[in-house]
């Protein structure tokens, strides 16, 4: 469907969105007891900056609830007054059985993942911009500290996968550690090692994972290929957890989110750790 006007009103609408500000800070809980910290836009900020300059162009959303194939989720439709309109769906779970309150929580993120999706919209955090990544960087250092992986290296048995092996940081060679030189893709590595800092996963496991897609270890995996393991990781997470039941569902969704943070142009860490956030025990202040 062509939807020209639509489009020549959004362009408009978005030159003229103001600056919205993450308002929200979340806490998740990782695996060793600790935090990690970061902010994000609520739904409430993001409508409250947009809704008059949708208005001003004949723009409005809708979101309801309904099938999309065999799939349940929200579905968020941008509509233009001439009646022409584009749609996002958001994955949700279908159980009679569930929670309501706990569907309720999935379908205000729906609806604010929607949005962001339909009008591209891009947050700022009001502090200093560089703080998320000094953020990303602690906890790396402090998985490193937690792992043993900052003390001198020791033997390993031979064939057992190590989690230096996993990230790229050495290589085996007579069963012992050594530093690896050689990784095409270097910050991939830190990547992983934040992602299953919350998940968990064994290394064994990603390994497997990285051998699957046709590499020795994530430091080796090209950046359009790495996405595939972060999903793989998040949609195991999501389903082990029993917050959703189906593992296509949940790499649909953990695909979206990686898929609007690329569009955004931004970095997908954050999007993907929000990502795991709604799908955890979360601790909000």
């Amino acid at each position: 469907m062509q939807t020209p006007k639509l489009n020549e009103a959004i362009a408009k609408a978005k030159a003229e969105f103001p600056e919205i500000l993450e308002n929200r800070k979340v806490k998740i809980p990782t695996k060793s007891g600790r935090e990690i910290s970061f902010t994000y836009a609520e739904l409430e900020e993001i409508a409250e900056a947009v809704v008059p300059v949708l208005s001003k162009y004949g723009l409005s959303t809708v979101s309801q609830l309904g099938f999309v194939g065999d799939k349940f989720g929200l579905i968020t439709s941008l509509r233009h007054e001439s009646g022409e309109s584009i749609e996002s769906f958001f994955p949700l779970p279908f159980s009679p059985d569930g929670e309501p309150k706990e569907l309720g929580i999935k379908i205000s993120y729906g609806r604010r993942y929607n949005i962001n999706c339909l009008l591209d919209i891009v947050t700022v955090d009001p502090q200093n911009p560089e703080e998320r990544k000094e953020t990303v960087r602690k906890v790396a250092k402090e998985f490193y500290r937690e792992a043993g992986l900052s003390k001198s290296p020791k033997p390993i048995t031979k064939g057992e996968p190590s989690l230096l092996e996993v990230t790229g940081d050495s290589g085996v060679k007579d069963g012992v550690l050594i530093s690896q030189q050689h990784d095409l893709y270097p910050a991939h590595k830190n990547i992983i090692q934040q992602i299953r800092a919350i998940t968990g996963h064994d290394a064994s496991w990603i390994i497997a994972q990285c051998r699957h897609y046709g590499h020795d270890r994530t430091g080796m995996m090209p950046p359009d290929e790495l996405p595939k393991l972060i999903a793989d990781m998040c949609a195991d997470y999501a389903v082990m957890n029993g917050v959703i039941g189906d593992r296509a569902l949940a790499h649909t969704s953990i695909q979206g989110a990686i898929s609007f943070a690329k569009a955004s142009g931004g970095d997908i860490l954050p999007s993907v750790m929000e990502w795991l956030e709604r799908h955890s025990l979360v601790k909000s202040s």
